[in-house]
């Protein structure tokens, strides 16, 4: 799930899907992978209990950032291989997926010692995020219909562009190559102080991953066709973050990483495989640990109010606007909904809400559950709270 660009120029919580195509290898060249269509559906059949004898001279696998994974294999079998698969996926903290890993075949002629290299090319399937623990394994079939199925191997994605530095925090690890000890201080700080003014009656529990680059540019640098005002994303379904906070403009910045953490944790408390939570509630959440509204975005939402221009609850529970003004406008909504929930209802009505939430409620049936309102009302109450409408009778 991609939520709205944010004006700020950040992408808002992504669960990235990352879908590999079947395709065949050999040798020498390493061809790329065959079309959409040869996807494999489902896993491989696991190997009988009359194992193969397989030796594995080398397994590896060579990280070209951020473009491609190659992974090698020399291995040899007492009766000629006639079938070698490569089987390998990334770790997610969340998934709802019925298949965690992807499966390649690849062409060779059956042989009793076979060297094979297979290139994930992340241009054709979209990129991982740095700190993204990739594995694989190898799945033999000899000529006697024996299997054999490898150990499982891993290696972190690494961006080794720049000398990370690295400081954790409870369950959270700051990396950054810019700016001293006193730098990442203030953002955990930061960090501390919004999400806490969440009280959501929880703290993070899953670990989480906070790249900050000095730049946006360093950002773009690290994911494949990332636009070219991209200042930061969000890998909710790894819990990685990538973010653009520089020590020169710490104080200004860091309501962005703020933003996102409090995203995971909201996606921690509500994740199912049913339904998710409206835009507006997620991002006015994200944006109330943020803090008061930035200043062109109280601007944006007076503006709006004083020429009768806001845009409807319903229209805010789908995707934001992707242009600078429709989002300002979005997300200061959003931000203004939650605190007159909050200051009307308070946090414990706010907690069940999301607790509803979390057993996959449709937008309506949660509010009318904890609020006794719809989407309607409570837009109609909302603006009678700033003085455009007369409150609803009763």
């Amino acid at each position: 799930m991609v939520v709205a660009i944010r004006p700020r120029v950040l992408l808002g919580l992504a669960s990235l899907v990352v879908t590999i195509a079947c395709g065949t290898a050999t040798s020498a060249p390493i061809l790329t992978p065959a079309p959409a269509s040869t996807f494999a559906a489902t896993p491989t059949a696991a190997p009988t209990l009359d194992y193969a004898d397989v030796t594995l001279a080398a397994s590896e696998a060579t990280i070209d950032f951020p473009d491609s994974i190659d992974f090698i294999l020399s291995a040899s079998s007492a009766l000629p291989l006639r079938k070698v698969d490569l089987e390998f996926g990334t770790d997610h903290v969340y998934s709802c997926a019925t298949r965690e890993y992807s499966s390649v075949r690849l062409d060779f002629e059956p042989d009793t010692e076979v060297e094979l290299s297979w290139e994930w090319e992340l241009k054709k399937t979209g990129s991982i995020p740095p700190g993204t623990v990739v594995w694989w394994r190898w799945r033999f079939e000899d000529e006697g219909g024996r299997s054999y199925l490898s150990h499982r191997q891993e290696l972190e994605y690494e961006d080794k562009r720049f000398q990370w530095q690295s400081l954790t925090q409870d369950n959270i690890t700051l990396h950054w190559y810019t700016g001293g000890r006193d730098f990442v201080a203030e953002l955990a700080q930061a960090m501390a102080g919004g999400l806490a003014s969440l009280e959501l009656g929880s703290d993070l529990v899953q670990p989480i991953q906070a790249f900050i680059y000095a730049d946006a540019e360093d950002v773009q640098g690290a994911i494949l066709f990332a636009q070219e005002w991209t200042g930061g994303l969000a890998f909710g379904s790894q819990n990685i973050l990538l973010i653009t906070i520089s020590p020169e403009r710490a104080e200004e910045e860091v309501s962005g990483l703020v933003h996102e953490l409090a995203h995971l944790l909201i996606q921690e408390l509500t994740f199912n495989c049913f339904g998710g939570l409206p835009p507006w509630l997620n991002e006015g959440l994200a944006t109330y640990a943020e803090g008061p509204l930035a200043p062109y975005q109280q601007s944006a939402l007076d503006r709006a109010a004083a020429e009768d221009t806001l845009i409807t609850l319903r229209s805010l529970s789908s995707s934001f606007p992707a242009g600078h003004l429709g989002a300002s406008l979005s997300y200061a909504q959003s931000q203004s909904l939650v605190a007159y929930l909050i200051d009307t209802y308070g946090w414990a009505k706010m907690r069940e809400l999301l607790a509803v939430f979390q057993g996959g409620s449709t937008y309506d049936d949660a509010l009318l559950q904890i609020y006794a309102l719809n989407m309607d009302v409570l837009d109609h109450e909302w603006r009678a709270s700033l003085g455009l409408l007369e409150p609803a009778a009763p």
